[in-house]
């Protein structure tokens, strides 16, 4: 293993003057650009043995020191570093830059085959912690080795600490930009926002971009992050289901008095009853459907939901209204398998799991949905005026993957309930 230190015009010149010495397979470990009378330099490494230099005999006159035969700037094996002509006072321009970070794009530029380095210089701390480095060179000495690995170390450190100290810093320039602490009153949360805003960095804006400019490209932005893929199920049948509080009732009464969606189709509603309740607890939510004059019907058995289907076979479409999910997990899986089971003689069907906007997404665990023995296909956003800003509605909808077929915007009946599309939702939240 051998590590060099070549000058030149430019740091290109130099590099490649490394690799007509040592061959292609050499390692950037650090780069300084020329400045004034200083040329470029950089420093290698490579696993090729070090060439013999041919011996030179130095004049009888002048007895000078075996260094002196070296070309300066150029090292040669581990012992480089006692070689090489004093460095420059480190500045920004000169200062190690095996990896450079450009605040603009938020992305690292690598060095010339970085993970090979990286592998390297594993390779040879492993080797220094064992007490011997097998690539060392026969007439090199173990304090050059070891100063060699310092060198190596700080270089690292430096790297680490420049790209830390530019990370924050772009950070901080967006965070204080007047759109971040608009989206921040419009209830989206600091972790969601630094996300949207590193896209808008790698993609190429920065903080200094027109504002106009940039509300529209954070508006692309939130509208790709709100995208869902299709349930790829048709809505035959309705069926909600959801916490106490979530509204599906309501919602329910909305879509089927809405011409928007089933147009002059009558529908027709069932109330599921859980196992081992006496119907007549019900009896208040089928009132209701009542009051509004839609069909429905409460059932509790495969045979009542077989009667109940019959039924309602003149009427479309089909809405199912379901008791509300308890919190404890067992009890909540308990009701939806009952639930699977009455379901299993209706097709096709549409599970929309039904959220309150309002509710705190912090303490909701999305890996819920994934272990209902009942999975939702949809998802179903109710009390949307209710919330400030829409960051809140906007938290959700990121963070579950599902389509949303409707929203209730409202507490009037029918009209407070609309078809989703995530670019009329950025476009109300961001008031475009």
């Amino acid at each position: 293993m051998n590590i060099k230190t070549i000058t030149g015009s430019s740091i290109q010149a130099a590099l490649a003057e490394a690799r007509r010495l040592l061959g292609d397979d050499v390692v950037l470990l650090e780069s300084v650009p020329a400045q004034g009378r200083q040329q470029a330099r950089i420093t290698v490494m490579t696993d090729a043995p070090a060439p013999e230099a041919p011996p030179r005999k130095p004049p009888e006159e002048a007895r000078r020191p075996l260094e002196a035969a070296v070309p300066a700037g150029i090292g040669y094996g581990y012992g480089a570093a006692e070689r090489q002509p004093a460095r420059p006072p480190r500045t920004e321009e000169n200062a190690v830059s095996a990896a450079r970070f450009s605040p603009r794009n938020g992305t690292a530029q690598r060095p010339h085959n970085g993970r090979e380095w990286a592998t390297t210089v594993q390779q040879i701390c492993s080797d220094q912690r064992n007490g011997h480095d097998a690539a060392t060179p026969p007439t090199a000495s173990d304090g050059a080795v070891a100063e060699q690995m310092r060198l190596v170390r700080e270089r690292l450190e430096s790297i680490e600490q420049r790209m830390s100290e530019a990370v924050i810093g772009a950070s901080q320039q967006w965070m204080a930009h007047p759109l971040y602490a608009e989206m921040l009153r419009r209830q989206l949360r600091p972790l969601s926002l630094n996300r949207l805003f590193d896209r808008l960095a790698q993609q190429g804006y920065a903080p200094t971009d027109d504002m106009q400019k940039l509300r529209w490209a954070l508006a692309q932005e939130l509208r790709r992050a709100l995208d869902a893929p299709p349930s790829g199920k048709r809505a035959g049948v309705q069926v909600l289901i959801g916490p106490s509080g979530a509204g599906k009732t309501s919602l329910l009464l909305k879509l089927a008095g809405s011409t928007r969606f089933y147009g002059y189709h009558r529908a027709s509603v069932l109330v599921i009853v859980p196992e081992g309740e006496d119907p007549t607890q019900h009896h208040a939510t089928v009132d209701l459907y009542r009051r509004f004059a839609l069909p429905v019907q409460a059932v509790q058995t495969i045979d009542e939901m077989r009667r109940a289907l019959h039924r309602a076979q003149g009427f479309a479409p089909l809405l199912i209204d379901t008791p509300p999910l308890p919190t404890d997990a067992l009890a909540a899986g308990r009701l939806l398998t009952q639930i699977k089971r009455l379901l299993e003689a209706v097709t096709p069907v549409q599970v929309t799991f039904t959220l309150n906007a309002t509710r705190a997404f912090e303490t909701f665990d999305v890996a819920y949905l994934q272990r209902l023995p009942l999975r939702p296909d949809a998802l179903a956003l109710t009390h949307l005026d209710e919330t400030p800003g829409w960051g809140r509605a906007a938290e959700w909808l990121m963070a579950l993957p599902l389509p949303v077929p409707f929203v209730a915007t409202g507490p009037a009946l029918p009209d407070d309930v609309a078809a989703f599309s995530p670019t009329w939702f950025v476009e109300k939240m961001m008031e475009l």
